[in-house]
């Protein structure tokens, strides 16, 4: 039974705890995959500013847009300031529903982001507008921004930028057995921990019970002896020539209470033995007529002091009952 009750707060304690601790670290991993697709944003955002400030100064926009492309995992769209097309990466042109979508989206919130001469500040200054995620019909989502940028070589262009975003899978990935190693390490933890707190805790049950099966076992083996001379007491009596039948009655009363004893101190040594968890059982056929014999007679004196009729009652070829009556 203690180590029924061990395992079973070994488990619980375990279990518990790995599942408190299970549902903090994963919240610890989302905030860490959420601040690492901020800093892919910011990233974007960035990397978007630094194109504009290089292409205001090179002339070569193609071979700066390929060096994006192939470094930075960037896509583009370059046109012109009457709105031809300089240049489109081969992901775009796949894609082309991420380019309109984002115009549209762009044009709603922040206007039209194309060169346009009637405006004093398009002939200026570079702009770039906010980010926008867009989501294309694939399901992928992708960063976005459109910049208009006026050259030192009086060009102007409007420049569409679009990156991939990584989705969770991805972010998680390259720490995936980081993270794991650490969860294994404290569920190691936890677990030997564990095991030193309920031996802790279960430590007095199991004196206390220690201590009970060794009193039952000295007081089971200590009536051992004086039933024993009862025992042999009753049967020198019933062995006397000359006994008068009442006596004899008495004795094997006395006989069958000493058996009844011997049983019960037995069934002690076996309650013990259950809780050591050494026992055995063992299965043997009684004669029902000889039981309720014994029981009648056994029964019979204290239900006619207590004035009862305590009858025994056979039926042939039918179940065999008792019928205890009161008698008015």
């Amino acid at each position: 039974m203690i180590q029924s009750l061990k395992r079973n707060l070994y488990v619980l304690l375990i279990s518990s705890l790995m599942f408190i601790f299970s549902i903090v670290f994963f919240l610890m991993i989302h905030e860490n995959i959420k601040t690492k697709k901020n800093s892919e944003l910011a990233y974007f955002n960035r990397m978007a500013t630094t194109l504009i400030l290089q292409l205001e100064h090179e002339s070569d926009y193609r071979t700066c847009l390929e060096l994006y492309e192939g470094k930075r995992d960037m896509y583009f769209q370059l046109l012109s300031d009457n709105g031809h097309s300089l240049y489109q990466s081969e992901y775009i042109k796949n894609n082309t529903d991420i380019i309109d979508t984002f115009l549209t989206i762009l044009l709603d919130t922040e206007g039209d982001f194309t060169y346009n001469p009637s405006r004093l500040e398009d002939n200026y200054y570079s702009r770039q507008s906010g980010t926008y995620t867009i989501q294309a019909i694939n399901g992928k989502k992708h960063y976005c921004a459109s910049s208009l940028i006026v050259t030192d070589h009086n060009a102007i262009y409007t420049v569409v930028a679009v990156k991939e975003c990584s989705s969770f899978a991805a972010l998680l990935k390259p720490e995936l057995v980081y993270y794991f190693c650490i969860w294994c390490g404290v569920l190691a933890s936890i677990v030997f921990l564990s095991k030193i707190l309920v031996k802790k805790a279960v430590s007095p049950t199991e004196k206390a019970m220690q201590s009970q099966k060794d009193f039952i076992a000295a007081v089971s083996h200590e009536c051992k002896a004086p039933l024993a001379s009862i025992l042999s007491s009753a049967e020198m009596i019933e062995s006397v020539p000359g006994v008068p039948d009442t006596i004899k009655n008495h004795v094997q009363m006395i006989d069958s209470e000493v058996s009844r004893m011997s049983r019960l101190i037995q069934d002690l040594l076996l309650l013990s033995s259950l809780d050591a968890g050494n026992w055995s059982l063992h299965m043997d056929e009684i004669n029902i007529d000889t039981l309720l014999i014994n029981l009648y007679t056994k029964f019979e004196q204290i239900c006619r002091k207590k004035i009862y009729c305590w009858s025994l009652i056979y039926q042939m070829n039918a179940v065999r009952r008792f019928i205890l009556m009161q008698t008015a």
